[in-house]
């Protein structure tokens, strides 16, 4: 396990501790995650012909839905059969598939280790038993904690309850889950076992009738708040934190790391963009005051840095460096103490920007894209998408980028989706959410060789010899020539009365991604970045 994830599961524990012992809200539970076969190209040359077929399944993930009206809204549905969607009666979301970011959840009377992928494309929780050997399978029989049930919220599920071990607070949950199986005759059953948890903030894209997990986590008070947020420590592994986020324990980490080293580590903050007009826009569009102008700027750690240590906290991070350094901190002089507070304005370590588009994914208004510290595009639709490998552009936007960073060209087909720029001149990338711009692959990853040589913002050169490298951001044509009809309304009559003519019918054609972008793993490196269900909204803050 990579040193600084140890170190902040401890950072976590102690805090949790403090926070359970003092009875304070937005205790979150926080779950290792881990990328299936490790990190994403981290190799020194690229493979073009691994990146375009990542690129084809990537993209492939957004055609499982179609976009519908449903009252004054469109919405985003589960597609059928027929209309490209798989199987019928199968579930959105790919068990077991490499590259996915995952969770190991322990459930039953022997905490078997179920692994759980994210999806942040789909919306439902569920355990999926097949008769193949791949995956983490699980075995009610070997758990005497285990209460069947004759429902059925899906088609081959039941729901049953068994206990899950919570890590962080150390607590069992009795968790009703939805515990699938594919039928014998399905081809489904030749896959992967093991769990998905859909992280869409949609009802609309829902399959099963049961209770979500974070819902089960809310109703029993485990949990006070319907958030949660994803911290990548490098290329393979991270946090999932549910009820709350895992900012304060960065914090902490940070400060006595530079109390350790005795100095400051440099860090990049957010920086505050001046756009008045915009803010007049996204206030007469609805968005909420304070998510324009009622938080203060997002700091790095450093800048944020507590000064005394709750109930053990620093006893237990001076250990957890003690083992993971393999030598002994300088105790000749007792460092300063830290302090962790938990206040009900956590908020306020975060900007904010409103979930916007039709309902069913992550997606807000990037409000614009900045190379070498000039804008070059504006008002940029984008979705937010962990298990994407890369980011993804539309055609234009993907030509207007490139063109800003000098020396930079098109690869010739069949790589014509990936652009090439000179491996020793990577270009500084921010991107603004909410007036506020952020650093995004910014610096080399030879600190970090699970990220690959060459820089964030690299797939690996185009060849050995070669003094260019092929970028992360990605050309899409996802959505492009789009014409035909889909779904509307349940019937003739139903689309009559809502008013759903042939306009509406081209304007929902297609999974709805012409002129998007999707904002994956890459994203994440270096930032924070936190889900409000409630509010609709996503909150950033620098790492």
């Amino acid at each position: 396990m990579n040193s600084l994830l140890a170190l902040l599961l401890v950072a976590l524990l102690a805090i949790t501790q403090t926070v359970q012992s003092r009875h304070l809200s937005n205790s979150a539970i926080h779950f290792v995650l881990a990328r299936r076969h490790g990190a994403f190209a981290p190799n020194r040359t690229a493979d073009l012909d691994l990146l375009s077929s990542q690129l084809a399944a990537a993209e492939a993930r957004f055609n499982l839905t179609q976009r519908e009206v449903r009252g004054n809204k469109v919405v985003r549905t589960p597609k059928g059969k027929a209309v490209g969607g798989g199987e019928t009666n199968n579930l959105i979301g790919e068990i077991g598939r490499s590259g996915n970011w995952f969770a190991t959840f322990r459930l039953g009377e022997q905490k078997q280790p179920i692994e759980t992928d994210l999806d942040m494309l789909a919306a439902d929780f569920a355990v999926t038993s097949t008769s193949s050997d791949l995956g983490t399978k699980f075995q009610e029989q070997n758990s005497s904690s285990y209460v069947r049930s004759d429902e059925h919220p899906f088609p081959n599920c039941n729901l049953p309850k068994d206990n899950l071990m919570l890590p962080s607070i150390h607590r069992q949950f009795p968790l009703t889950f939805p515990h699938c199986r594919p039928s014998r005759q399905s081809q489904d059953t030749l896959h992967a076992s093991g769990g998905i948890l859909g992280l869409a903030p949609a009802e609309s894209l829902r399959q099963i009738s049961s209770s979500s997990f974070v819902r089960q986590l809310l109703d029993s008070k485990m949990i006070d708040e319907d958030v949660f947020s994803i911290t990548l420590i490098n290329g393979q592994e991270g946090l999932l934190s549910i009820g709350g986020t895992a900012a304060d324990s960065m914090t902490l980490i940070q400060d006595r790391i530079e109390q350790f080293l005795g100095k400051s580590a440099p860090t990049s903050a957010a920086e505050k963009v001046l756009d008045t007009d915009q803010d007049a826009v996204d206030l007469a569009n609805g968005a909420p005051k304070v998510l324009i102008d009622g938080t203060p700027a997002p700091r790095a750690p450093s800048e944020n840095a507590k000064t005394e240590d709750p109930g053990g906290a620093r006893s237990l991070l001076r250990r957890g460096l003690e083992l993971l350094s393999g030598r002994i901190v300088k105790r000749a002089r007792k460092p300063k103490p830290l302090e962790q507070k938990v206040t009900p304005g956590w908020r306020d370590q975060w900007k904010w920007s409103p979930v916007e588009g039709a309902e069913g994914w992550w997606q807000t208004l990037m409000r614009g894209v900045w190379t070498g510290g000039v804008k070059i595009l504006k008002n940029q639709p984008c979705v937010i998408d962990l298990n994407m490998p890369f980011i993804l552009a539309p055609p234009q936007a993907a030509k207007q980028f490139y063109s800003s960073i000098s020396g930079s060209q098109r690869l010739p087909p069949p790589y014509s989706n990936f652009y090439a720029f000179p491996c020793n001149n990577p270009p500084a990338i921010h991107l603004e959410f909410g007036g506020w711009r952020f650093p995004a692959m910014r610096g080399m990853k030879n600190y970090d060789s699970s990220n690959g040589p060459n820089g964030k913002f690299s797939l690996g050169k185009v060849t050995d010899e070669s003094g260019y490298c092929v970028g992360a951001v990605v050309e899409t044509r996802m959505g492009v020539g789009d014409q035909s009809p889909v779904k509307k309304g349940h019937s003739r009559k139903e689309d009559k009365l809502h008013g759903v003519g042939s306009l509406e019918s081209g304007m929902l054609a297609g999974n709805g991604m012409r002129d998007v972008w999707v904002l994956g793993e890459p994203m994440f490196r270096g930032l924070g970045v936190v889900f409000d269900a409630k509010s609709k909204s996503v909150g950033f803050r620098t790492y």
